[in-house]
């Protein structure tokens, strides 16, 4: 839990620990933490876009870092704490979230 009362678990170079989160449920998941606000996009775990692009596509997922929660909004407000709010810190999928989660 972060000081905020977000529960976000980070992964990065930890595939075992994050296909074990995901296994455990339902999660949402900030993919391509650290490159750029831009290439931020928040996908329900089992998008089919979360992976296909970027060296996730060709090795361990969490080659790139990630964010996940099982809550959108403890997500979002930590996205947008960190980054700044959707539209320019972070997007959400629009195959799997829509324009309006």
């Amino acid at each position: 839990m972060t000081p905020k009362g977000w529960v976000i678990a980070e992964f990065y170079n930890r595939e075992a620990e994050y296909e074990s989160y995901l296994r455990a449920g339902p999660a949402f998941v900030c993919n391509n933490l650290g490159t750029g606000p831009q290439y931020h996009r928040v996908h329900r775990s089992d998008c089919n876009m979360l992976n296909r692009a970027g060296p996730a596509s060709v090795g361990p997922h969490t080659s790139v870092r990630k964010a996940c929660s099982r809550d959108l909004q403890d997500l979002a407000a930590w996205l947008t704490d960190r980054f700044g709010p959707e539209g320019m810190g972070f997007a959400y999928c629009k195959y799997c979230l829509g324009r309006n989660p």
